[in-house]
């Protein structure tokens, strides 16, 4: 026996055992992820990230009828059944371009129960600010077919928020310091499961595993800033996916439903928030149709259920931030260069989730994109091994507050946001 496999797992025949050997790596893969995650990126759907590794974002996050990489256990667990052994380890850097310009009347008309005149909250030094920051998330995933059957696993930076500004919001914030600064990250560990019937017909489900930490020196509704001061807080919680998936030779169908994810609450931010921050609902279907060999074309509908989460839907006066239900379309295009090129590009677009009444609201925590376009590259430099790249694009879109919601909005009319981000993914895939 060769020396160099002394104390390794072996056969019958004394040769080491691969497939082991494989398995221990990828896990050891997920733990080095794992500790080297410090930054999820702010997102370009409402909080959430439009794809998880470069493939997905080089589709700009369209596919749940077109599996391409282990990171599919996110976009629809069904899918998992095309792939062969895999492993994909991928590492995406966001820069991200705020802006807040705030306004506020110095005596508004305000309902009859609020009062006569509402003073404008605004901190009149604020003026125009801006924040820029770079961040990294990384991601790995991994498949294992056997027969009719795969199971994955994998790890991903999937929602976040930040903005760091440097002067206060308001005048709360001037007079106690802070009302500048939000951070939130999120990270989900899925392990997904998946069985194709004789009919061609697959399902899929996983249970996903969710991490999260908050920051923030917000104003809360009382008027103060939040007593945490900028300092951490973490909450966990769970939840579960659920998709169905079926390929013909030129047609795929798709469709995967993610349950809301429940979370602890932030209890150190008990006086910023009234409940959990969870993960919303949501639904993603969709088709892919091959007219030609090297050509597919994927089209997707998403819904984004954030009005069933009150601590987003709820208005800001009920402690809320007052998001609306998001519905977005996608469209995206991949192309076989060659054997060992494949080229993708890829838009969606869906309305903010944040209305015109709530955009003071959210000035420490934008969620303004709506329009997305993307391009990506794809290289097997070897048999089992391949480079993955994309750029992706979320276009400046500015929101104003119409001044016409709660007390939040009567003082902090006429403030407007703008958020623009740009996104460089790199992945390689190992078969194994």
């Amino acid at each position: 026996m060769d020396a160099c496999t002394i104390g390794l797992p072996t056969d019958a025949t004394g040769r080491v055992r691969r497939p082991r050997l494989r398995l221990g790596f990828a896990v050891s893969a997920f733990a080095l992820c794992a500790i080297i995650l410090t930054r999820v990126a702010s997102a370009a759907e409402g909080t959430q990230a439009l794809g998880v590794g470069a493939i997905q974002q080089g589709l700009a996050g369209a596919g749940v009828a077109a599996p391409q990489d282990a990171a599919w256990i996110r976009v629809n667990p069904a899918a998992i059944v095309d792939l062969e052994r895999r492993l994909d380890l991928g590492l995406e850097l966001y820069y991200n371009e705020a802006a807040a310009d705030l306004m506020g009347p110095l005596l508004a008309g305000a309902p009859e129960n609020i009062g006569p005149v509402v003073i404008s909250l605004v901190n009149p030094w604020a003026g125009e600010m801006h924040d820029v920051s770079l961040m990294l998330s990384p991601s790995a995933a991994a498949v294992f077919p056997h027969g009719d059957y795969a199971i994955g696993l994998g790890f991903f930076g999937v929602r976040g928020s930040r903005v760091d500004y440097p002067k206060a919001r308001t005048l709360v914030g001037l007079r106690w310091g802070g009302d500048r600064r939000t951070g939130l990250e999120v990270v989900e560990a899925p392990f997904a499961w998946a069985h194709r019937f004789d009919n061609g017909w697959a399902v899929g489900a996983s249970l996903v595993g969710v991490g999260a930490r908050l920051r923030s020196d917000s104003m809360t509704r009382r008027l103060t800033v939040a007593r945490a001061d900028y300092m951490w807080d973490y909450a966990y919680g769970a939840g579960f996916r659920v998709g169905i998936y079926r390929r013909w030779d030129a047609w795929s169908v798709g469709l995967c439903y993610s349950s809301r994810q429940w979370m602890q609450r932030f209890d150190d931010y008990g006086d910023l928030m009234r409940f959990s921050f969870d993960h919303p609902q949501t639904v993603q279907a969709g088709v892919a149709w091959r007219p030609h060999p090297k050509w597919e074309i994927l089209a997707d509908y998403r819904f984004i259920d954030w009005s069933g989460v009150p601590q987003l839907s709820h208005p800001t006066i009920e402690a809320g931030l007052g998001w609306e239900d998001q519905h977005i379309g996608k469209l995206a295009l991949q192309y076989a260069l060659s054997d060992a090129w494949t080229l993708r590009m890829g838009v969606s677009y869906g309305r903010s989730p944040v209305p015109d009444r709530e955009v003071f609201s959210n000035v420490m925590f934008p969620a303004n994109s709506e329009a997305h376009a993307s391009v990506g590259a794809s290289w097997r430099f070897a048999p089992r091994h391949e480079l993955h790249v994309a750029y992706q694009h979320a276009f400046e879109k500015r929101l104003e507050d119409s001044g016409k919601g709660d007390l939040f909005s009567l003082g902090g009319g006429g403030t407007a946001t703008r958020l623009a981000q740009h996104a460089l993914s790199m992945q390689y895939t190992w078969r194994f």
